[in-house]
């Protein structure tokens, strides 16, 4: 089944946090292959649920779902047991004012992958947690940032600086 990529990375976040759930609170390798094996998928697509599927995330994105009846799994795939289970696409929150690194699993484990920062935290604050976030050190959704720039020159202490990926 082919998958737009957008939707390919929220279903491949969304793993890592039931994933998450079933081990020690470290975040997965992004090089190992791990498969949701007999899990419901809720595709977002259409008001529709895709049951007895096997959903294969290779190096942090969905590389393959299918039925779980049929799924040719990699040697060496870690499996996580979906029975009763449901994975769907990852929540934004577009509003929030994060300002404690504590903060930040609560969302993933509310299912929210990516929140919009509009304000409060200090831009040192927001610039260092985005990277490590970013590099695996500490588990968190993906990190915009909305502050206010008001014209040329000094920007001030609301600046955060764009990243390249953004």
């Amino acid at each position: 089944m082919r998958l737009t990529s957008a939707f390919a990375t929220c279903l491949a976040v969304a793993g890592s946090i039931a994933l998450w759930g079933q081990q020690p609170k470290q975040m997965p390798p992004k090089e190992s292959t791990f498969a949701f094996q007999d899990i419901s998928v809720i595709p977002m697509d259409t008001n529709r649920v895709l049951t007895h599927q096997a959903v294969v995330v290779r190096d942090g994105k969905i590389f393959e779902i299918s039925s779980a009846m049929t799924a040719q799994l990699p040697p060496g795939t870690t499996l996580i047991d979906g029975r009763g289970k449901f994975l769907v696409p990852g929540l934004a929150d577009m509003h929030t004012h994060v300002d404690r690194r504590e903060m930040l699993p609560l969302f993933l484990e509310a299912g929210v992958t990516t929140i919009l920062n509009m304000g409060l935290a200090s831009p040192e604050f927001v610039t260092s947690t985005r990277d490590e976030i970013r590099r695996g050190s500490i588990p968190g959704p993906r990190v915009f940032v909305a502050f206010l720039i008001d014209g040329p020159g000094d920007h001030g202490p609301e600046y955060v600086p764009v990243c390249e990926r953004d």
